[in-house]
């Protein structure tokens, strides 16, 4: 597997291009839910509909939850995209003995307190209109692993819309998470997609 490699300079890069990216491609961007305690690690589980995703999890990281930001990405990706190492990807290649190897690593990034780790449980983009998110089996492995305090777990969904403007705004809502110990994988899923259709529904709203 491929493990993250932080480096300050990519990060302040990264930093200022994300911002850059989202203020040119968005009309505005509104937040809504509760942000966890800071005093342990968090995982960001999301919906996986676009390319954008993984860029609206590092602002989000960097405005509101100010934790070392990690993010699975898959391994042939990765490898053609090693920069991102500097920011905290690391790989996961699904159906491989390394499939291990990378569960156990985002299980120990965990771990300390500082961390967050982005998952999206969907495995691969798929569009925003389908009416239920499938859940793989990743999160809650990972989670089964980590020693100690365990995580906070933070659901979101991004959401877009255009209305009368040329660019679309985007919604981002919030919602912790205690995960259940019976039937956890699809107690996670049948409570993140409660939470979907409830942010469908103030999406609605005018």
């Amino acid at each position: 597997m491929i493990t993250a490699n932080h480096q300050p300079v990519i990060n302040r890069f990264f930093r200022h291009y994300v911002d850059l990216l989202m203020k040119r491609h968005f009309h505005k961007i509104q937040v809504t839910g509760d942000i966890p305690d800071e005093g342990r690690s968090i995982m960001l589980i999301g919906n996986h509909f676009s390319w954008w995703d993984g860029f609206f999890a590092f602002w989000l990281n960097n405005h509101l939850l100010h934790k070392r930001f990690h993010v699975m990405m898959l391994e042939k990706q990765l490898a053609k995209r090693r920069f991102f190492r500097g920011i905290g990807a690391f790989s996961v290649q699904p159906s491989s003995r390394s499939m291990v190897e990378s569960l156990d690593y985002a299980a120990r990034l965990l771990e300390s307190c500082e961390s967050m780790l982005v998952i999206y449980p969907q495995g691969r983009i798929e569009t925003s209109y389908i009416q239920r998110i499938r859940f793989g089996k990743g999160a809650v492995r990972i989670l089964e692993k980590v020693r100690g305090i365990h995580p906070e777990i933070l659901f979101y969904v991004a959401l877009t819309d255009y209305f009368s403007n040329p660019k679309p705004t985007l919604n981002i809502y919030l919602q912790p998470y205690a995960i259940q110990t019976d039937n956890a994988l699809q107690n996670m899923e049948d409570r993140y997609n409660a939470f979907y259709q409830s942010c469908i529904t103030l999406q609605k709203e005018p």
